[in-house]
């Protein structure tokens, strides 16, 4: 984000498009494209009533 902002102000240019919100997030985040879609999903099922919270990542901890 801040190379992008850097570009902006010297070259009045935006380096990714305002439309392409998933892009932004996942280039500002690091996130792959598995993990945005299962939030996407996860929000949905949220705001839908399906579940009323959003699950863990599932990620093993250490013992």
């Amino acid at each position: 984000m801040k190379n992008e902002a850097e570009l902006y102000h010297k070259n009045n240019v935006i380096s990714i498009a305002i439309v392409n919100n998933k892009g932004r997030v996942k280039a500002a985040t690091g996130i792959s494209e598995k993990v945005y879609k299962t939030i996407v999903n996860e929000a949905k099922d949220v705001d839908t009533g399906a579940s009323t919270s959003f699950l863990s990542l599932r990620k093993q901890l250490p013992c």
